[in-house]
């Protein structure tokens, strides 16, 4: 690719207490600053907003809040749920790491750099960036960078880490004493949930941002990103190895990444092996001057041979060695992926088991499942579905998927209910409902009542019931006395209502009867005086005596009406 430069992305995972080397190299104060140049250390350009070299603090600070936030909240989900036993173990237990601890690491050292070319000034640009680099041979060059280059790149960088990092950065600098201009960035993926069993629980989830739990696809982005300023992205190595695979053709050999340090600290160790070889090779020429004179050509002859053996040997153990070296990388890289995967598939489980416990125990709740005994000595217990389980095979099918995980503890949560005295008390009242004795006693002498609460002694005795303790049989015939003392009252009431609606009925007639015949109808004022006696015991009050002579005006009057007819 011509005139094309790529952008270059890497990620190192990083724990806390890392963060102090990090701030160290960043303040040039220790480490590998053999690369650094002195003159231009105080051109680095910090964007904390907590202010130069304090993240390292903001950063443990908020780990720690973290930290005993979800301690208290945990504490409180377990109080609300009545989970003593798991308040006083986890309260014991005290403030556990935001994250999971057998990961490399939760946070994430972010360089972004460029292929140093890029930075290149033209030979005719009238103020460029003096900046250094080091030869194959360990001598320090200058050159000369562009600074419209720098500029572009330095926006970029932050419109990228803007966009990709969204409220996760927690350090960003632009190092200019290096070779090359470069970001350093630290980032801090947090994740909310919230449950009733813990509440909500804040944690440091760095998979939870796409880039970072694909390096491809950061790649991707990295390279489209900085496309506006002319980089493109890097060898596309993970796309190839596919497209091998899918053609069968023989995958390219892993690139091994050399770290920088690695690089340079190789190239120091090249360098000084070259002068010693030129210290011995100029030592053994003066030692053997006179003998070479001497014996001239054996000398030249026996040099010649021993340095071939010497090429052939150190070209059999340098093969040898990499052929060691690309067995145990081979090895190596097979055992991570291995314990990576096996990592993913513990942590998807874990997270599959929490939701199928949470959705388990409110389905056994709610009644869309229930617990069901063995009805044989060779059958086993088992969940069926209940009576507000969903109606179609594929949501019946997603329910069994989403409680498989957690399906044995949610079986022991609905056994315990099923076995519960409530539950047993219930299970023989709907399979023998005269199991339960309710006597109501009419009391005519009570005092009248308003008219929305009709008394009435009512008592519900459960002592038939099989299996229920004195306290749990108390409980609930209190519970059934209230029960069924407001259900007399709601059935006197609409009786009574019903009458007082047909004798207001009778009296329009009798007023209707009066106006249109000038009489009164002997069979509506006889009904009428029925309603009025059904009112009155609904009512429960005394008989009035004023009732008896009014009813004996109403018969004189009819019989007087029939005569004159």
């Amino acid at each position: 690719m011509d005139d094309e430069f790529p952008i270059v992305l890497r990620m190192e995972a990083r724990m806390p207490v890392s963060l102090g080397a990090m701030l160290m190299h960043a303040e040039r104060k220790g480490g590998d600053l053999e690369h650094c140049e002195v003159d231009r250390r105080d051109q680095t350009i910090w964007y904390d907003e907590v202010g130069p070299h304090d993240f390292v603090k903001a950063v443990k600070d908020e780990i720690a809040k973290m930290s005993q936030s979800n301690l208290v909240n945990a504490l409180e989900a377990m109080d609300k749920n009545r989970r003593f036993a798991d308040h006083a173990k986890r309260k014991k237990e005290g403030v556990k790491p935001p994250y999971r601890e057998a990961e490399n690491g939760p946070l994430r050292e972010v360089i972004l750099t460029a292929n140093a070319q890029y930075f290149y000034a033209d030979p005719d640009d009238p103020d460029p960036y003096r900046a250094h680099r080091t030869t194959k041979d360990g001598d320090r060059e200058t050159v000369y960078l562009s600074r419209n280059k720098i500029e572009a790149f330095n926006k970029r960088g932050l419109e990228f880490f803007a966009e990709h990092f969204p409220g996760q950065l927690r350090h960003l600098r632009l190092d200019m004493d290096e070779e090359v201009p470069h970001f350093h960035a630290l980032i801090m993926v947090t994740k909310v949930t919230n449950s009733k069993r813990r509440g909500e629980q804040t944690n440091i989830v760095p998979s939870a941002n796409p880039y970072i739990r694909n390096y491809e696809w950061a790649q991707n982005a990295a390279g489209e990103f900085f496309s506006t300023i002319g980089l493109v992205r890097g060898e596309r190595r993970a796309e190839a190895r596919r497209k091998a695979k899918e053609l069968d053709n023989p995958a390219p050999e892993d690139r091994e990444h050399v770290s920088p340090a690695e690089h340079r600290a190789e190239r120091a160790e090249a360098i000084r092996q070259k002068e010693v070889d030129v210290e011995e090779r100029l030592f053994e020429a003066c030692q053997n001057l006179e003998e070479a004179t001497q014996i001239a050509d054996d000398a030249e002859v026996r040099a010649e041979n021993t340095k071939q053996k010497a090429v052939e040997a150190a070209d059999n153990i340098r093969q040898e060695a990499d052929a060691t070296r690309k067995e145990a990388k081979q090895e190596a890289d097979e055992i991570r992926a291995k314990a990576l995967r096996q990592k993913e598939l513990n942590e998807q489980y874990i997270e599959r088991y929490d939701d199928a416990l949470e959705a388990g125990l409110a389905a056994v709740d709610d009644e869309t499942i229930r617990y069901k005994p063995a009805v044989a000595k060779d059958q086993d217990d088992n969940l069926v579905f209940g009576s507000n389980a969903p109606q179609s095979k594929q949501d019946r099918n997603d329910l069994s998927a989403t409680l498989r995980p957690a399906l044995k503890v949610i079986k022991k949560y609905a056994r315990r209910i099923w076995s519960s005295e409530a539950a047993q008390c219930e299970r023989q009242f709907k399979a023998d409902p005269s199991l339960v004795n309710v006597e109501v006693t009419y009391n005519p002498d009570a005092e009248p009542q308003s008219d929305d609460i009709l008394k009435m002694d009512v008592k519900v005795s459960l002592d038939e019931i099989k299996g229920l303790s004195k306290p749990m049989k108390r409980i609930l015939g209190g519970i059934a006395n209230v029960i069924a003392t407001q259900v007399g009252n709601a059935a006197i009431k609409l009786a009574r209502s019903k009458l007082r609606d047909e004798f207001d009925a009778l009296k329009a007639y009798r007023v209707q009867h009066r106006q249109q015949y000038g009489t009164v109808d002997p069979n509506a004022e006889a009904k009428m005086s029925l309603r009025e006696q059904g009112l009155e015991n609904m009512m429960a009050k005394a008989p009035d005596p004023r009732n008896a002579e009014r009813h004996a005006r109403q018969d004189r009057k009819a019989k007087g009406d029939k005569m004159d007819r």
